[in-house]
């Protein structure tokens, strides 16, 4: 599905809980949803099962064509909400979230049908059981372990029959369909398992070859099944193509297509293409109904080029009527079919080479090469989007060459169509918010903020052919709401928007895109939240099979939180190599248990501790140590604290408001020199600093660090602006008698009533002999013969002289 558009930029809550139970309310939890879909031109009732939805009085719709009618809570375990889809709505699938008081709940789907709807009778598992229909008709079933659903259907020679599952796309799990077309004696005449177009889907279109009753068999693949195993089966006489041929065309263009794929033959028509850029969806539809399911095709701002058979040899090559940028268009008709464009190139010109074809419906696994006249290999790629190929071409020279286009598994077929588009490289820029847990990939993918609290989220930017700083702005606030939208450094990927609620903020909501706004040069580029949802998950590691692109998120205005988080901002800069204590304060409103806090954003360089923090049970303030290494830059930064608490299995989210700390160059620099002693004995290391900063008036405090075990030291006291300073250990009998290179001088300068916190020195020695042993010359052996010729000589012996 392409982004959804918003249907209203708010809606209204009304409260039905208590205030005392609202402080320990949550969102709604949906983990079912059945008859998932209606007919448009109709109400209809979709059932929600899940926790916590006895609230429900609200649902958000992210398009335009329907409209809530009411919701019925049963409990708070399930509730029955009532849509209206107009008559000109199309079909396909459309986002919503539940609402109550407590918040909302993630996001799933639903299905609009051209035509009626039933459930499925059992049992009907038996061709003498096989439910009697009439084409137009989506019938809800469900197939349980080992089951298999018939339906009857009566057809005439040469008559249509199309059909096409709702299943992995009406559940969270992976549901393999299978779908078969059987005569009267139970004879398959063809089925379907999976399809290019709707993946774990199936699809298929039949024309009847005589009078006569068929069945039509829907069951799980492996004959597997479970109360998850719910879908939803169109079956009608639509037309049921898969691709278009040619795949695109020019925004705002009249484009006469091939709809390839359908058991009638290919249906040729002229179709208006969109003014807007993209992978766009065409509802194929004539006088025998519309298919409940598009296929797509691109609008891109490039003439098309159409292949002319013969032309998978060089001297038979398809010359490119345009030049570059341009798209190549063209179908591997059979097995072993490869097909070769000639085009012209300008030197050093690049261009990002794109195939669609998998993205489009297309069974193809294209590789595409590009070659000189002679034959001489240039580039060659084979899956880069998926199984698309996508590269950089940039022309030695100007000049003819050549792109050849083949299946990897040399298989071809009338389906098997692609475009190549020849993309100038461009600057680009979308925006998402990252997924945090692979178990929950919606977890912080909504905005509830308290009234008189905040809250924050994480927005990721993709660039492409550019590297400055980014803008991100939501495009709407609820009333009582504010943001406050980092810049995304041209260093990193990540910033955040903070939400904060008035006390008095109405207790409203809506959707909300977030617009980004970057330079490169002195152009700028533009992008907009793009939110690839999964929905359904499996095997390997959460796999997702089925997911729904949208370019808005829910805020909602609450009425209160179990927990506020502040920061004190600090008074004294973090340096280079070193470290900086953070007060955070928890205001807990009737939460008592951990809080979990973590900086969503970092500065380059800047280390949070590895183990995480929490504010523990029961307390309200803690110490979060942020670590500077001698990479950071020196500059003033701006972030934010997110704390993190558990209520009956789910999380809950409270933002600091934004601090700032400084990130400066060291007050100072140590060296440490090579110290020795015996295990069981003492020693002096001996350290010479370097003061950059000396204006304090109180003695900083020197700690040697990386000692080995069963060393002893005390801290010293350095006068600011000395130029050496000393420590006297005490060596253990146990520590280990080797040399020891990890001696590191902490050392805190005071400031502000606080301390600016250094480590330097590192990598300093401390040689700890076995009892007894002498210690080792550490000189070269030139160094020796030297220190012995310059030795002074004995005085001679006037004896022997004589």
């Amino acid at each position: 599905m392409g982004a959804v558009k918003r249907s209203s930029s708010t809606l209204t809550i009304c409260l039905t809980l208590c205030l005392g139970s609202l402080s320990f309310a949550q969102a709604p939890r949906i983990e079912r949803v059945e008859k998932a879909g209606g007919q448009r031109g109709t109400d209809f009732e979709v059932q929600f099962s899940g926790e916590r939805l006895g609230g429900v009085e609200d649902v958000i719709l992210y398009d335009e064509g329907l409209s809530l009618v009411k919701a019925v809570s049963d409990d708070d375990t399930s509730v029955t909400v009532t849509l209206h889809a107009d008559s000109q709505c199309q079909p396909g699938e459309y986002p919503l979230r539940l609402q109550t008081p407590a918040g909302v709940s993630d996001l799933c789907t639903i299905h609009v049908s051209p035509y009626r709807q039933r459930s499925e009778s059992e049992p009907n598992n038996t061709p003498a059981a096989a439910t009697p229909i009439d084409p137009g008709v989506t019938i809800h079933g469900l197939i349980e372990e080992g089951d298999v659903d018939l339906y009857r259907v009566t057809l005439k020679q040469g008559d249509r029959l199309s059909a096409e599952v709702v299943g992995i796309r009406n559940t969270r799990y992976v549901f393999d369909a299978r779908i078969a077309v059987l005569d009267a004696d139970g004879n398959e005449l063809t089925a379907n398992d999976d399809s290019v177009l709707l993946r774990q889907d199936p699809m298929l279109s039949f024309l009847a070859p005589k009078d006569g009753d068929y069945l039509l068999a829907i069951r799980e693949a492996a004959f597997g099944g479970d109360l998850d195993s719910i879908y939803q089966l169109h079956i009608g006489s639509h037309p049921r193509p898969v691709v278009c041929y040619p795949a695109g065309g020019m925004p705002g263009a009249e484009e006469t297509i091939s709809l390839i794929g359908d058991a009638a033959g290919p249906i040729v028509q002229t179709t208006s293409l969109p003014a807007s850029i993209g992978t766009v969806e065409l509802f194929p539809e004539d006088k025998s109904g519309i298919a409940p399911t598009p296929v797509r095709l691109r609008v891109s701002p490039f003439p098309n080029s159409l292949e002319q058979e013969p032309n998978n040899t060089p001297d038979s090559a398809t010359a490119s009527v345009v030049g570059l940028p341009v798209a190549l268009n063209g179908i591997l008709q059979k097995r072993g079919d490869l097909d070769v464009f000639r085009f012209r190139a300008e030197a050093g010109q690049p261009y990002n080479v794109s195939v669609f074809g998998e993205r489009i419906g297309s069974p193809i696994d294209t590789v595409v090469s590009i070659s000189t006249p002679d034959g001489s290999v240039l580039v060659t790629n084979d899956d880069g989007a998926n199984h698309d190929s996508e590269f950089r071409f940039s022309a030695p020279a100007t000049g003819e060459y050549l792109i050849t286009v083949r299946d990897h598994l040399q298989n071809g077929g009338p389906d098997y169509v692609y475009r190549v588009e020849f993309q100038p490289v461009e600057a680009s820029l979308q925006l998402r918010v990252p997924v945090l847990s692979e178990s929950r990939q919606q977890q912080r993918q909504k905005v509830e903020v308290c009234r008189g609290g905040r809250t924050a989220i994480v927005v990721s930017a993709r660039r492409r052919n550019f590297f400055g700083a980014i803008d991100i702005q939501p495009d709407f606030l609820p009333e009582g709401v504010t943001a406050k939208a980092s810049r995304i450094p041209g260093s990193s990927h990540l910033g955040y928007i903070l939400f904060e609620a008035a006390e008095d903020a109405p207790l409203t909501g809506g959707l909300f895109g977030i617009n980004g706004v970057g330079t490169s040069q002195s152009d700028s580029v533009h992008g907009r939240l793009s939110q690839e949802t999964g929905l359904a998950f499996g095997p390997p590691r959460r796999t997702v099979y089925h997911s729904i692109n949208v370019d808005q998120l829910p805020i909602t205005v609450l009425e209160s939180g179990p927990f506020t988080l502040d920061v004190k901002q600090p008074a004294v800069p973090i340096p280079k190599d070193g470290q900086l204590d953070l007060t955070v304060v928890a205001n807990r409103n009737g939460y008592e248990d951990d809080i979990k806090l973590t900086l969503p954003v970092l500065p380059p360089w800047i280390e949070v501790p590895e183990n995480g923090v929490i504010i523990p049970e029961g307390e309200s303030q803690t110490t979060f140590t942020l670590t500077a290494t001698d990479l950071a830059d020196t500059a003033d930064w701006t972030v934010l604290m997110m704390g993190e608490g558990n209520m009956d299995g789910e999380e809950v989210f409270a933002s600091s408001g934004e601090f700032s700390f400084d990130v400066v160059a060291p007050y100072l620099s140590v060296t440490i020199d090579k110290s020795i002693a015996q295990q069981g004995g003492r020693g002096r290391v001996v350290c010479k600093a370097n003061w950059s900063k000396a204006d304090a008036t109180q003695p900083a405090v020197a700690r040697l660090r990386g000692l080995p075990k069963f060393v002893d030291v005390a801290p010293v006291a350095v006068p600011i602006g000395s130029n050496s300073f000393a420590f006297d250990i005490a060596v253990g009998k146990e520590t280990p008698a080797s040399i020891h290179n990890t001696l590191y001088v902490e050392v805190e300068v005071p400031q502000s009533g606080s301390v600016v916190r250094h480590f330097s020195g590192r990598g300093g020695v401390l040689e700890v002999l076995a009892e007894g042993q002498k210690p080792r010359d550490d000189r070269s052996r030139l160094e020796i013969l030297r220190s012995l010729a310059n030795r002074p000589q004995p005085a001679s012996d006037s004896r022997i002289n004589d």
